[in-house]
C-alpha cells in the first residue's frame, strides 16, 4: 500500500503515479528539480491539465514536506523538502501552457525557488512559512 492512501488516492489513481515518479526522480536518480519537472511534464499530462489533480498533489507534497521539516534528520529532510516545496510552486504556478521551461523560468518561480534555496537565504523557518502559506 502507497502513502497515498492515506490522502483517499488510490495506486492507479494519476496523483499517486505522479508522486511516485517524483521521489524516484529526487532520491533513486538524484535528478535536479528542474529536470524532473520537465520530465514528469511530459510523462503525466493528466495532472498538469487538471486543477483538482494539481491541488491534491500540493496537499500531499506539503504535507510531506512540512513532516520532513519537523520530524526528521536536518540533513537528509532540506533535500525533499526543499524538493517538494519546488515542484508546489511550479505546480501553483502552472498556466496551462505547453512549455513548462517557460514556468519555471518566469520571475515569480524563479524568486520563490531563490527564497527556499538553503544555500541563498533559506533555512527550517522560512520552508516551514512557505508551507503554512500554501492554500489548498
Amino acid at each position: 500500500m502507497q502513502a497515498w492512501m492515506c490522502f483517499g488516492i488510490s495506486d492507479d489513481h494519476p496523483v499517486s503515479s505522479f508522486m511516485d515518479q517524483l521521489i524516484i526522480n529526487a532520491q533513486h536518480k538524484n535528478m535536479l528539480v528542474i529536470d524532473s519537472m520537465r520530465e514528469i511534464f511530459k510523462s503525466h499530462p493528466q495532472i498538469w491539465n487538471n486543477e483538482s489533480y494539481r491541488k491534491s498533489a500540493i496537499c500531499i507534497l506539503t504535507r510531506m514536506g512540512t513532516n520532513d521539516l519537523l520530524y526528521e534528520a536536518p540533513v537528509t529532510n532540506m533535500s525533499w523538502s526543499l524538493c517538494s516545496a519546488m515542484t508546489v510552486v511550479v505546480l501553483e504556478h502552472y498556466n496551462g501552457t505547453s512549455d513548462i521551461d517557460l514556468v519555471m523560468s518566469s520571475p515569480i518561480v524563479r524568486t520563490k525557488w531563490r527564497a527556499l534555496n538553503p544555500f541563498v537565504s533559506s533555512c527550517r523557518r522560512d520552508a516551514l512559512k512557505f508551507y503554512r502559506k500554501i492554500n489548498v
